[in-house]
């Protein structure tokens, strides 16, 4: 029997000055090595970039953490994987007869970096 599990990425991407949420500062993204600089102190041939990143915790997709709303609680490096993924989920089905949330309420990552 095929393996029916499977993971889902809801991730978006993540550019510079992007509105990700209208009450969160906007990300910074810039160069803090750039190619040629790492040139200067590499061998011959050798040159990478390093970017630097400026942004809340909150900024994108994330995984909250007891730690974020419990002063006590496990941060994001205590959850062990297990609970993460493959996971059991629940399915409901909506009745005949019942409204059924509309689009109007589904697809809001349509608006992610439009905030």
């Amino acid at each position: 029997m095929p393996d029916a599990r499977r993971i889902i990425d809801l991730s978006h991407a993540v550019v510079h000055d992007m509105v990700t949420n209208p009450w969160l500062q906007k990300p910074l993204i810039s160069e803090f090595v750039t190619r040629d600089q790492s040139a200067s102190f590499s061998e011959t041939g050798v040159t990478f970039h390093m970017a630097l990143f400026s942004m809340p915790g909150m900024t994108g997709t994330y995984l909250d953490s007891p730690f974020q709303f419990h002063a006590d609680g496990a941060d994001v490096s205590s959850v062990p994987l297990e609970q993460l993924f493959d996971i059991p989920i629940a399915v409901i089905r909506i009745p005949a007869g019942v409204r059924p949330i509309g689009p109007e309420h589904t697809g809001h990552s349509r608006h992610c970096g439009l905030c």
